[in-house]
């Protein structure tokens, strides 16, 4: 029987970093038997997505409450800034890249992303900084910039938008299991480890 836990996320989705521990902590547990793949479901795609003042109060109450929740670090300096984008295709689309250049860290990057995001502050809408943050990973950061830019990067996401939405994933983070050709949705939305082990056991034991 081939199992597989695909994993549809977004850097910049707060509720996704909450969930962080969680979906590690299975890759951890049972990564030896299962199949986990990331993909990226676009949160917020555009270049009209911009966090104007209006938008602060909401984001901060936001990432206070999946920070108390959760337990992972939120840095709320970033809300000082005006105008910021909040366009997440481009850190979508280097995680996209990462994955089909260096697939064994496809998760390490996430982690590196969204603790870059919420934790450090960084802007991980610019492609710059993207190529910083692969070279961290031991990239080539000039190559991995220059092939971030492409037509053909950004087409890349733009199809995994198309094909996680015909998957039926409207929301961020979703866990999908696989039996062979059966899919099942083990969790739609924030849940902590507790909560999901049962369930994912059950999964396990199945067939």
């Amino acid at each position: 029987m081939s199992r597989e836990v695909i994993y549809v996320a977004d850097p910049c989705c707060s509720w996704c970093w909450g969930f962080s521990p969680t979906i590690n902590a299975l890759r951890e547990e049972h990564g030896a038997k299962v199949k986990f793949t990331m993909l990226m479901g676009g949160l917020r795609v555009g270049s009209h997505h911009i966090r104007h003042a209006e938008r602060k109060a909401y984001v901060r109450d936001v990432w206070a409450r999946v920070g108390e929740i959760s337990g992972q670090p939120f840095n709320l300096d970033i809300l000082k800034y005006d105008n910021m984008s909040e366009n997440t295709e481009p850190s979508c689309r280097a995680m996209i890249l990462m994955r089909e250049t260096a697939p064994e860290k496809t998760f390490s990057f996430m982690q590196r992303l969204q603790n870059s995001f919420f934790s450090e502050n960084s802007d991980i809408s610019k492609e710059t900084v993207l190529a910083d943050l692969a070279a961290d990973e031991g990239e080539d950061r000039d190559k991995f910039l220059e092939t971030l830019t492409t037509d053909d990067a950004k087409t890349a996401s733009e199809n995994e938008f198309a094909a996680t939405r015909a998957m039926g994933v409207n929301g961020y983070p979703t866990t999908i299991v696989r039996n062979d050709d059966e899919y099942k949705i083990l969790t739609a939305g924030y849940r902590p480890l507790d909560g999901v082990r049962q369930f994912f056991d059950h999964w396990m034991e199945q067939g």
